[in-house]
């Protein structure tokens, strides 16, 4: 049988003008034709001019999360609107709901000929609201793959959610994702390589131009460096010990070695030390020692693996905070001082400049605002702790200082207790972990941080990707544990071997969504 030729989006709008936001829309590639029902349904798929996806249920509308527009320390009241009116205009495709006019999300849709893009582009909510996330359920035979950080896909039935629709800072993405139909594995992995490349998504750091060809050599390595992976575990009280416990694993055989924080670093947490400063005991001359054992496992032919915690900050660290605090630290709430306090002040009043609504990652997160979270301020350069607070509801909050050993907790860490001035720019502070707080997920303080992440690995060509703790990332937005590793991905020089404390890093570390790769490796 003859295939028919999917056309675009662009042609079809010339081809039925009269259907704007009244009947099926048609949307298509070279490979695939999806056609949408009115009411923003999946009607039908077909690849060449087969029908795809027979027999199974087809998801109905996209669904997106509203939540109230409020600022105080509890986040507003969520509801979700299906989006059930499908309009087009040109290369725009607007999701919008029959019910709620005013909510509406814009697309911006591109045939690249193997698979189409679509790039959220504008997002609207009625007044007194704002939109927090949408959901495009999965649509058997085919495949949904984010283009940023901010689309992520919770589960295995190829949805995609995008979670950035609140855009906190002008470094936010909205979001995009490819779809495509894979036809066979083959096919599947081609049309990657092709997103991988064309959409400029993370990549390692390398000499010369990302290509096709280049992203396959750099899979074919890692197949070879990992396809027989195994670590062994050690630990000891000075540095010849580690090199006995090296020779032992090369004994066995072994492909790697393996240190947990408590050794190489000589701390599970950080408290108040760099990052990337090694234990002392153990390696006495510091970086110069650490790589000193890399060497000495590569001479019996060992990789070096270590443990690490996602690079939280300690409120007490002078990296990142000292005595004058990164300005670009994570929060969810900004505003003012609203009276004059002096350094020893037990209560303060403060007013959102409704830059953000207060909107927390999760449902109920404000509840959990007790000692399991940190609860910190950072006012001008001094960082206090509270414990009370009263929410006067019209964005203002009246601010109980804590007491530490029966001392009011001002001046914390290396920061000094001082007087505030009226106006005085205020933050509230998110994090876990008794004090630790990361990045602000829409700051370059990210990028800074993956990169003294990156420049320790390829200083010392370490074999693995840790991120343990990750779960400080997903505090006021979805998307921060998505977006670190996929800044460290982008300037790693070498193949490495990644996990997360809750699996697979879902954004970066892109070999492992081939099926060539998996299937070398012996993976399903």
């Amino acid at each position: 049988m003859k295939s028919r030729k999917a056309v675009s989006l662009m042609a079809l709008v010339s081809l039925f003008p009269s259907c704007l936001g009244a009947a099926e829309i048609k949307l298509g590639c070279d490979r695939f034709e999806l056609t949408l029902n009115a009411n923003a349904g999946v009607a039908g798929l077909a690849a060449r001019g087969v029908r795809v996806g027979q027999g199974k249920e087809k998801p109905g509308p996209p669904r997106l999360e509203l939540q109230e527009s409020v600022y105080g320390m509890s986040d507003g009241r969520r509801r979700v609107l299906t989006l059930d009116a499908l309009s087009q205009e040109g290369e725009r495709l607007s999701f919008g709901s029959t019910k709620e006019p005013e909510a509406k999300l814009t697309f911006e849709v591109a045939d690249r000929k193997d698979y189409l893009r679509l790039r959220l582009v504008k997002v609207e909510a009625p007044q007194g609201e704002h939109a927090t996330r949408m959901e495009f359920m999965g649509i058997p035979g085919l495949r949904s793959f984010p283009l940023n950080a901010e689309v992520t896909m919770p589960g295995g039935g190829g949805s995609v959610v995008f979670q950035g629709l609140l855009k906190r800072g002008p470094l936010t993405n909205l979001g995009a994702v490819a779809l495509w139909h894979p036809e066979t594995e083959a096919v599947d992995d081609e049309i990657l390589y092709k997103v991988w490349v064309n959409e400029k998504l993370p990549h390692p750091k390398v000499g010369g131009e990302w290509t096709v060809k280049r992203a396959k050599e750099w899979n074919a390595d890692y197949i070879k460096k990992f396809k027989n992976y195994s670590e062994f575990y050690i630990t000891g009280e000075n540095l010849d010990e580690l090199k006995r416990c090296t020779d032992y694993a090369a004994q066995m055989k072994m492909a790697n070695i393996y240190m947990h924080l408590m050794t190489w670093s000589g701390r599970y947490w950080s408290e108040g030390q760099h990052l990337y400063r090694v234990n002392p005991k153990l390696f006495p001359k510091g970086h110069d020692d650490f790589r000193g054992l890399v060497d000495y496992a590569k001479s019996k032919g060992l990789g070096v693996g270590i443990r690490t915690l996602s690079n939280g900050i300690s409120l007490k660290s002078d990296e990142f905070v000292g005595k004058v605090p990164d300005r670009r630290l994570g929060h969810f709430w900004r505003g003012t001082l609203v009276e004059e306090i002096g350094p020893g002040a037990d209560s303060l009043t403060i007013k959102s400049d409704r830059t953000i609504p207060t909107s927390f990652a999760a449902k109920g997160f404000s509840k959990k605002l007790n000692p399991s979270s940190i609860r910190f301020i950072l006012i001008d350069d001094e960082i206090l702790k509270y414990d009370k607070y009263e929410d006067h509801g019209d964005g203002s909050i009246t601010i109980k200082v804590a007491k530490d050993r029966k001392k009011l907790a001002r001046g914390y860490g290396h920061t000094e207790a001082v007087a505030h001035q009226p106006g005085a720019p205020v933050k509230i502070l998110t994090g876990h972990f008794r004090d630790h707080v990361a990045a602000d997920h829409d700051s370059e303080l990210l990028e800074e941080i993956a990169q003294k992440y990156a420049d320790f690995s390829n200083k010392m060509d370490l074999v693995t990707s840790s991120f343990d703790g990750l779960y400080l990332w997903s505090f006021h937005t979805q998307y921060g544990a998505s977006k670190l590793p996929g800044a460290v991905y982008s300037r790693l020089d070498h193949p490495t071997w990644c996990y997360t404390s809750n699996g697979l890093p879902k954004w970066g570390f892109f070999e492992m969504h081939f099926n060539s790769v998996k299937k070398a490796l012996g993976l399903t």
